[in-house]
């Protein structure tokens, strides 16, 4: 389920570990509502250049099936990435009312159920190479966490 979080002292405390979060913090953490690190439990191709693309975020309900058309030769099992799941708002910060706004729903592609999208950076952070998945570094996260408010590979207090 989602994590509780209280108001303490002006700061905001998770519920769950006790941790307060900062202004930074929550901010990730409202754009990227919906947002989950998984970790690539299986890839397999299918007609029309598609691909099936089954990946742990840690939710309920088991693995997030992904039906994708982007390139997943650099995919491996194991690998971390960002999955949009059902309800999360594409690029990431966006409103649903923004025109270039696409909200993440259930559909069929080939018969198969998709019920995320697969993250290139664009996506995340407004920058980066399009239609390339982002893979996270090794244990960087865990499944079911909330995406890094930066680009893998870039220092945090970069100037």
């Amino acid at each position: 389920g989602e994590t509780e979080f209280d108001f303490v002292e002006g700061a905001m405390m998770c519920m769950a570990c006790g941790e307060s979060l900062t202004e930074d913090a929550i901010a990730a953490m409202n754009a990227f509502k919906g947002y989950k690190v998984g970790r690539v439990e299986g890839v397999e191709a299918m007609k029309n250049k598609y691909s099936l693309v089954t990946v742990d975020c840690a939710m309920e309900g088991g693995p997030v099936p992904v039906v994708t058309n982007a390139k997943v030769g650099n995919l491996s099992e194991g690998d971390l990435i960002v999955v949009a799941t059902l309800g999360a708002i594409v690029p990431a910060g966006a409103s649903a009312d923004d025109p270039d706004a696409l909200v993440i729903a259930k559909a069929s592609v080939g018969g198969k159920a998709s019920l995320g999208m697969l993250c290139d950076a664009p996506m995340l952070w407004k920058k980066g190479t399009k239609g390339v998945i982002v893979k996270l570094p090794p244990d960087s996260a865990a499944p079911g966490a909330t995406p890094p408010s930066q680009p893998p590979g870039k220092p945090e207090d970069a100037a």
